[in-house]
């Protein structure tokens, strides 16, 4: 949408737009959803973003890539509520996590040749987690949820996160999670497995501008 039709929007006034949202939300059930969220309280949209959340882990139904888009907003939507949501910052990680958590049950659900869905986890997800990160004081807790994560990263979507680290780690805790990713990467049992700790040594390098410890995880 242009900021020329924002603006026309606009002018229209509150209870013209009021009238034509309600009339979208009678025919169309994706505007009907937006509109709840809008109007939902923190607490009820962390319970919606729960509830959809363990829906979507459940659901066997396979999405074909012609309601691809449909299901990519429903997941956007999730994204929504846990933003508008979340009142501590640092609950937010630790919410989005979980979002992170089912990307192989999203990934088996449908068919994303497309990449609208999947896309989500290096764009949209990977922005909220930046977001909460920063305000998120306990440095360590993210952490420890960032090692968590890479445990089960077999999809590469989780690896922003790690591509943005420096955006909300100081450069200590990055140390420090370097020292683990060392530890975790030593005790892997396949070179495979092992790549992915020490991908991640080296993402975390480059933010940190280290020439040596990027060479020495290659």
């Amino acid at each position: 949408m242009t900021d020329s039709i924002r603006t026309q929007l606009i002018k229209l006034g509150p209870e013209q737009l009021a009238d034509a949202l309600l009339e979208l939300s009678d025919r169309y059930p994706a505007a009907a959803e937006v509109i709840e969220g809008l109007l939902a309280t923190s607490d009820e949209n962390i319970e919606r973003y729960k509830a959809k959340l363990a829906d979507i882990k459940q659901c066997e139904d396979f999405v074909s890539w012609h309601d691809l888009n449909d299901f990519a907003f429903e997941l956007q939507q999730l994204l929504n509520d846990l933003e508008r949501g979340v009142k501590d910052p640092c609950s937010g990680v630790d919410l989005l996590a979980q979002f992170f958590e089912i990307d192989k049950v999203i990934v088996h659900r449908c068919d994303d040749s497309g990449g609208s869905a999947t896309d989500l986890f290096l764009s949209s997800a990977t922005d909220l987690f930046v977001s909460f990160a920063s305000q998120c004081n306990n440095k360590q807790f993210i952490a420890d949820r960032l090692i968590k994560l890479n445990e089960e990263n077999d999809y590469d979507l989780r690896d922003n996160l790690f591509n943005r680290a420096g955006e909300y780690l100081p450069e200590a805790t990055l140390r420090t999670l370097i020292d683990e990713l060392w530890i975790r990467a030593s005790k892997t049992d396949t070179a495979y497995k092992a790549d992915r700790w020490l991908k991640a040594i080296q993402e975390i390098a480059k933010q940190l501008r280290d020439a040596p410890l990027f060479e020495k995880a290659r």
